[in-house]
């Protein structure tokens, strides 16, 4: 019998793919780190993304481009010592580089 958490799952990967696409990685170069649908999904064994992270990269219609501009300030800010560094989530950040469709 098939259940809500079936359906979820398949469209989870539905959204994984497109974003994979979209992204431009290549499908077998992305998987879904232990097997687990909803979990961290890993591409080209360097790059992980969470399904809020996916989810927010369509929600905001972002670019690739942009996305990993962002992905690349998140990272860089990471590294940085101290709480004083403003972190912002991607609505926030596209905002901060000029872009009001957001």
């Amino acid at each position: 019998m098939r259940t809500i958490f079936d359906d979820w799952k398949e469209e989870t990967q539905a959204l994984a793919d497109l974003f994979v696409k979209k992204m431009g990685y290549e499908k077998d170069e992305c998987c879904w780190l232990e097997d687990k649908i909803g979990g961290t999904l890993c591409c080209e064994n360097q790059h992980f993304f969470n399904l809020a992270c996916i989810v927010e990269f369509f929600n905001y219609d972002a670019t690739a481009e942009q996305f990993n501009k962002y992905c690349d300030y998140r990272q860089e800010n990471l590294e940085i010592e101290g709480k004083d560094v403003p972190q912002f989530n991607l609505k926030g950040w596209l905002k901060l580089k000029g872009n009001n469709n957001v």
